[in-house]
């Protein structure tokens, strides 16, 4: 609640335990902050983000999410929402 970013890596895949999800949707449903999930394989982070995926649902929330991740997103070879 009191983070401008939370930043995680990809909460669903094989190996993880059960916590790890929980710990991803209290983020994503819960904070108001915006969330960064990053490529388990992510290790360069002076390079910005080439693909992004941005969760909308028309809330005040995530019109704050999307104004504080707008330099990611400009940066970006893609985005989806």
């Amino acid at each position: 609640r009191f983070a401008d970013l939370a930043v995680l890596s990809r909460p669903y895949r094989p190996g993880r335990d059960n916590f790890t999800p929980a710990v991803a949707e209290g983020l994503l449903l819960g904070t108001g902050a915006p969330v960064l999930v990053v490529p388990d394989t992510a290790t360069d982070w002076s390079e910005p983000f080439r693909r992004i995926c941005l969760a909308w649902d028309d809330s005040a929330g995530a019109l704050r999410a999307a104004r504080a991740a707008l330099p990611f997103l400009k940066a970006a070879e893609q985005v989806r929402l």
